[in-house]
């Protein structure tokens, strides 16, 4: 295993419950001035508020990993999560176990938390899903026919050998990922 943390990703209103979704996250956007260099964490640069709280948060109780930060604690998550606005949508705490594509995986089912299923996707950035945007938007009807079976109901693997054959499938049929590097996502929920 890579690396293990917490994502608080927006609900998504179709049912998919991978990694390829909006997510809090410390990044530069249109709120922060982005030429100032002498700083140390981007929360510094923003007004007071709930995003300046939140992103203060995650950072100082953050994972890095390569290009992607995971929050440590699951009380953290929740702190965090408590400080949204609801204006901002409805938001979910999902714990993730990152995986190499082909590394064995061996999760005991946490008796805790419900265990979502196996995405397939970037490591960081914008989580790019090869599920996501294999099977479910713009899907490929060769993809379909092969693999839609295997998703449960939270549109992610229930079993994740199936993996390191889809994402050899799937670099086939989607030509501007061949030399993509994808991850095993283990999603467990948080808030179930």
């Amino acid at each position: 295993m890579l690396v293990s943390g917490y994502l608080i990703l927006k609900q998504d209103q179709f049912g998919y419950k991978g990694v390829d979704r909006k997510k809090i996250e410390p990044l530069f956007d249109s709120d922060i001035n982005n030429t100032i260099t002498n700083f140390n964490h981007i929360w510094e640069l923003l007004p007071s508020g709930w995003r300046r709280e939140a992103y203060k948060l995650f950072e100082e109780n953050s994972i890095r990993y390569s290009n992607i930060q995971l929050i440590k604690s699951r009380e953290i998550a929740d702190k965090i999560k408590s400080i949204i606005p609801n204006t901002e949508g409805s938001f979910e705490i999902i714990k993730a176990h990152i995986y190499m594509n082909g590394e064995y995986i061996d999760m005991v089912k946490n008796k805790f938390l419900e265990f979502l299923g196996c995405d397939v996707a970037y490591l960081g950035g914008d989580f790019y899903s090869a599920i996501k945007n294999g099977l479910i938007n713009n899907p490929s009807e060769e993809l379909l026919a092969k693999y839609f079976k295997c998703l449960n109901s939270n549109y992610l693997f229930e079993d994740e050998k199936i993996i390191p054959e889809y994402i050899i499938d799937f670099k086939k049929v989607t030509k501007s990922e061949q030399a993509s590097e994808f991850h095993v996502y283990y999603l467990e929920d948080c808030d179930s």
